[in-house]
């Protein structure tokens, strides 16, 4: 019995939609508490007792309140039932925490910040899309891309286990690809293109597309 489990966010948070796939991945029912950080009048005051920081995902289970994405999953994967997301090799574990940060420091600004947020939500920001910035972006997206899978083995990014990293990466690519740079990037990089295929057929990406996913 895993109790009563509610993700705080949004459905189109790259972060909220890492931990809905670990959620799914190890079979385990959840509420999402739509929650909107970016928007001050509707966020429920509560939520700072939650969150002090006011970000999202934030993470609760029967009572037990947790934030930050890897310490949220990290704990689904060791404290609830279901398949293990974490391979038991300490070099294989090594490996996919190295891929984790590799997308955290690299690759979040130049694929969210650089591609998604000027192709995809400039217009409801009520201003063009910045081009320059997209330009400059996509070399240093290119980069991560490649040191990425790099490190990869396949047909997962540590081997035959579904990891904590391809919900990571999953999330990401998944954004990226409906911008025409985005697309470009994963169809340049066969090993990309070859793992997006093999995780992008699971139920757990499948059912937790972004709203401006196509």
């Amino acid at each position: 019995m895993e109790g009563s489990v509610i993700v705080y966010g949004l459905d189109d948070s790259v972060y909220v939609r890492i931990v809905r796939i670990v959620l799914i991945e190890k079979g385990i029912e959840h509420e999402m508490r739509q929650t909107d950080v970016f928007d001050p009048a509707t966020l429920d005051p509560v939520y700072e007792t939650i969150h002090p920081f006011r970000k999202i995902p934030a993470f609760e289970h029967d009572g037990f309140r947790i934030y930050e994405t890897g310490a949220i999953v990290r704990y689904i994967d060791e404290a609830l039932p279901g398949p293990a997301l974490q391979p038991a090799g300490k070099r294989q574990r090594a490996r996919m925490n190295q891929i984790v940060s590799v997308i955290d420091s690299y690759a979040y600004h130049p694929l969210i910040q650089g591609l998604v947020i000027e192709r995809l939500f400039a217009s409801e920001m009520s201003r063009a899309a910045n081009e320059k910035k997209i330009a400059a972006s996509v070399p240093d997206a290119r980069h991560a891309l490649a040191a990425i899978m790099a490190l990869a083995s396949a047909p997962y990014l540590t081997g035959t286990l579904f990891t904590l990293a391809d919900a990571w990466l999953a999330s990401f690519v998944a954004y990226i690809r409906p911008t025409k740079e985005g697309a470009a990037l994963v169809a340049e990089n066969p090993a990309l293109a070859t793992w997006w295929e093999t995780v992008s057929a699971l139920p757990s990406i499948a059912g937790t597309k972004f709203p401006k996913e196509a």
